[in-house]
Order: C-alpha cells, then sequence, then structure tokens
C-alpha cells in the first residue's frame, strides 16, 4: 500500500474520486441512474396512503446504486424496523447504512464516500439522521469520510432548526441528515489517539477492542478483533434480535453478550414482529470477502489462522456475511483452481460469473456458505478438508522449485517474483498428516499438544499457520486475464 496509507495517498484518492465516471455502456441494461432512482424511490414513499408505514428497504430501493454493481431483494435484509442497505461507491467499496425505521436513525459502516451514503439514507427516509459511523480499519477507501462526515455535524449543530434533508437537497445541504452528535467508532489500534492515522481525514472519536459493544440508539454491535489486514481490523457483528431486546439504553460490560433494557417510551405506528426470522450481520471491512481473505498487509498468516476462528466460533452459521469490497468473481476463480472438484465452489463461481455480467452484486453471503467455499475458512483445520492442504501446498512447493531453478540460471527477476514461504522436501506429507490427525480428533491443533508433534516437532497448529501463508502468497500472485486464470511460472503452480 505505501503512499496509500500516507497523507499524500489521502489526496490521491480524493483526487481520483472527484473524477468524472466512464459514460453508461448502452449494452449495459442492467445500470440505473442513482440520482434519479433515488427521486423514484422518494416518490414511491411519499405517495403512501396516509396511515401506512414509512419503507426502508421498497422494491425500488436497490436502484440507487449506480457506480458499480446494483443490489437485489433489499427486502430480504429487513427484519421488523431494523434494514441492513448497501451503499457500492468507488471502484467495488461497498459502505453499509443499518437502519432502524422505528427510531429513524442509522449507522453507516465505512461511509468513505459520504455523498454516496447520504443521499442512500435520505431515499430511505428524508427525516432520517446518521447517527452513528463504524470504522472498520484506516485505510482510505474505509475511513476518508469520517472528517466530512464530522464536519456536518458541526454545521447540523449551528444549524439545528433547518428543515430536514431530501435526496434532491445539494451536496451543501448535506448536513441535515447527519446527528449534531454523531459518535464515530474505530479500533484504538488503528487509530491511536494522537496518532497520525487520526488526524482529520480519519476523525474517530470513540475507540473499541474486540469484544466491545457499540449502543446506536437500541441497536447492538458486537466489536469482533480481525487484526491481520491492519493491526487494528475490526468486524462489527449486528443482532436484530439482541437490539429489540436491548431498548435505548448502554449496554452493560459482558463483552460477548448484548445487555437488555426498557423498551423506548415512543410508540411506534409499524409493529415490530420480524418479517424475516432475526439473522445477524457482520461487517468484515477487509478482513474477510466472498470467496476470499484481505491481504496481510500488517499482520502474519497466524494472524489470519485466528480471525478464522474468532469468525467461526462468534457468528451463527446463518449469519450474513457484508464485505468491504465486490472481488467475488476473482476469488472464485482462484477457490476453483485450488478445487476443481467441489461442487460448491463451482455452483458459486457460475452464479456468481452471472451476476457479475449484469452488474448485480454477490453480497451478502452467510459464514455456512463461505465455509462450503472460501478456501480461507475452508483451509481451518478442524474442517477436515486435507485435499485443499495439499493442493495448496503442492502447488507452493512448485512455486519454491521454480524459485530454485530461476536462481541457478542467474534469473533474478523470476527469483524476486516468488513470495512463498520455504516448505522444506518432504515436509508436505507430514504437514497434511498433521491437519488430518488434528480433525479426526475434532478441532485440536493449539498449541503444542495439537497433533503431529512426534514428527520434527510440527503440530497442527504450525502446520495451518504454514499453509494460510502459503494461500496468501499463491493467492496475491493469482493473474486473471480475459476471464481465466493464468499460470506465473509454469502448469503446476496454479
Amino acid at each position: 500500500m505505501g503512499v496509500f496509507n500516507s497523507p499524500l495517498g489521502y489526496y490521491i484518492y480524493r483526487w481520483a474520486m472527484l473524477q468524472p465516471s466512464a459514460p453508461p455502456s448502452p449494452s449495459s441494461t442492467a445500470k440505473i441512474d442513482a440520482a434519479k432512482a433515488v427521486e423514484v424511490a422518494l416518490d414511491e414513499k411519499n405517495t403512501k396512503p396516509a396511515g401506512e408505514s414509512r419503507s426502508h428497504g421498497s422494491d425500488l430501493a436497490p436502484a440507487h446504486v449506480g457506480h458499480h454493481r446494483i443490489l437485489l431483494g433489499v427486502n430480504d435484509y429487513k427484519w421488523g424496523p431494523f434494514a441492513v442497505v448497501p451503499v457500492p461507491y468507488s471502484a467495488d467499496n461497498y459502505a453499509y447504512l443499518i437502519y432502524d425505521a422505528e427510531r429513524d436513525i442509522a449507522a453507516a459502516v465505512d461511509p468513505a464516500d459520504p455523498d454516496a451514503t447520504l443521499l442512500v439514507l435520505a431515499s430511505i427516509s428524508p427525516t432520517a439522521k446518521l447517527t452513528a459511523i463504524l470504522t472498520t480499519h484506516h485505510h482510505w477507501d474505509h475511513s476518508s469520510g469520517n472528517s466530512d462526515l464530522k464536519r456536518d455535524a458541526d454545521l447540523a449543530r449551528r444549524n439545528s432548526s433547518a428543515r430536514p434533508a431530501t435526496a434532491a437537497a445539494p451536496a451543501s445541504a448535506r448536513w441535515r441528515s447527519v446527528d449534531p452528535d454523531i459518535a464515530i467508532y474505530g479500533s484504538a489500534v488503528d487509530f491511536p489517539a494522537g496518532g497520525w492515522t487520526n488526524w482529520g481525514w480519519h476523525r474517530v472519536d470513540r475507540r473499541v477492542v474486540g469484544g466491545s459493544v457499540v449502543a446506536v440508539g437500541r441497536m447492538r454491535f458486537q466489536v469482533v478483533d480481525a487484526a491481520c489486514h491492519t493491526k487494528g481490523s475490526v468486524m462489527y457483528l449486528f443482532d436484530p434480535a439482541a437490539s429489540l431486546a436491548a431498548g435505548d439504553v448502554e449496554p452493560e460490560t459482558a463483552p460477548s453478550k448484548f445487555s437488555a433494557g426498557k423498551s423506548h417510551p415512543k410508540e411506534s405506528t409499524q409493529a415490530t414482529k420480524p418479517i424475516h426470522p432475526p439473522v445477524s450481520s457482520l461487517f468484515t471491512g477487509d478482513a474477510i470477502f466472498v470467496g476470499g481473505a484481505g491481504k496481510y498487509f500488517e499482520g502474519t498468516a497466524a494472524d489470519m489462522r485466528r480471525v478464522v476462528r474468532t469468525l467461526v466460533a462468534e457468528v451463527p452459521g446463518d449469519g450474513f456475511v457484508w464485505p468491504g469490497h465486490e472481488y467475488a468473481l476473482n476469488n472464485l476463480l482462484f477457490a476453483r483452481e485450488l478445487e476443481p472438484s467441489n461442487i460448491f465452489v463451482q455452483m458459486k463461481y457460475q452464479s456468481v460469473k452471472e451476476h457479475s455480467h449484469l452488474r448485480i452484486a454477490s453480497i451478502p453471503s452467510t459464514v455456512a456458505d463461505e465455509v462450503q467455499h472460501n478456501p480461507f475458512l475452508r483451509l481451518d483445520g478442524r474442517r477436515g478438508v486435507p485435499a485443499l492442504w495439499r493442493s495448496v501446498l503442492e502447488r507452493a512447493q512448485a512455486v519454491n522449485d521454480a524459485a530454485r531453478a530461476a536462481a541457478a540460471k542467474g534469473s533474478k527477476k523470476s527469483a524476486a517474483a516468488i513470495a512463498v514461504p520455504p516448505i522444506a522436501v518432504g515436509k508436505l506429507e507430514r504437514v497434511v498428516a498433521a491437519a488430518s490427525a488434528a480433525s479426526r480428533r475434532g478441532g485440536g491443533g493449539s498449541g503444542s499438544g495439537g497433533g503431529g508433534g512426534s514428527d520434527g516437532g510440527l503440530d497442527a497448529e504450525e502446520a495451518e499457520v504454514e499453509a494460510y501463508g502459503a494461500l496468501r502468497a499463491l493467492k496475491d500472485r493469482f493473474k486473471v486475464k480475459g476471464g481465466r486464470a493464468e499460470a506465473a511460472d509454469a502448469r503446476a503452480v496454479l
């Protein structure tokens, strides 16, 4: 990332955000003008019969997206008064609004494009207020909107008697949709008090750690530690059922539980009985993607292993996964190369490929689905997938063999391109055996007693860490051209 994580990188990013978008392709029938779609959505809501509850996921709401993906099925992601609404922006980013229709407030995850975020919020409800920002990590494309929204809050405080915002309001009136007392949350590690990452453009004023519970009205978000992509990456787990029970009170401290409180005194015109059974939503930032995971920029393979185990332990299998980028197609191409016989990978790839052709988003996924097709979750030794281990490590071994051959010929360029952890000759079988032994014992492998220790001190935890390092290195080398995977050095590599 280098320059992009420096002040210079911030200004380059903001300059790029201001450049005009390419004209829409005439052949792309799925593209919808964002501003016009928002106006249509507002018209649809404003013409509802008197007494009908405000919609926070109308059939027209998905059309607001515009930038890189069309969103379908927003009605599937609301539970009683709560709704999750994605906000595509930039080339492939996603921000998210979590909206409480009865309180008419919202929290936003990574709203790095404030204009897009508040335009969508106004389309949901012209009187809604953005009350909190949940920042997953310090990278510009996730946190650079914080300072602008904080300034909007200051404007809102000075102009508190002004009329509510509408979708047609100019950018200068954006502050009308922002709560004057907006709270901006972020990791205490990524955004230390006085640190450079908390200068103007990031602006985090409430710091969290893994296990913290963030209260936004009655909405409850559990903070899940995901340190790997950055040292302070976090994920936010929203539980609609617990939020309905919590009421508008500050959470009590038990890190892994949501506190209960009294109901809000305001009488609601909308029934709170969930339209669908309440399902948790995990906002992962750049920690986990559909079919993949974020680069280990500031972490290690051991960190990635811990993130995967934490996610599987703390998030129900039916919990939705809402990632920070649209990377599904490339990720699944890579997964398909690793596991060509995995029917779940093949089916997911075909589905995402068809949706991508129509520019339809691949989000959300679920934890249960990711376990079936995401190699970073499947590499967990407790899953007992020795075929995947063998595929990853054999390819890593082939890369290293190619590197040694290139070095022997004096080809510095080829040797320098290799970034796979060295795997000693003969170690491959022992690593796979350690993983298989751990899975047969029901998920061992956390510590020296995890299995396989009789062979040169190798245990299942060491085996998993080695495999996660190899998997990440192979993914970083993975290239796609014309929709097909390319082998970088030899057919045996990918």
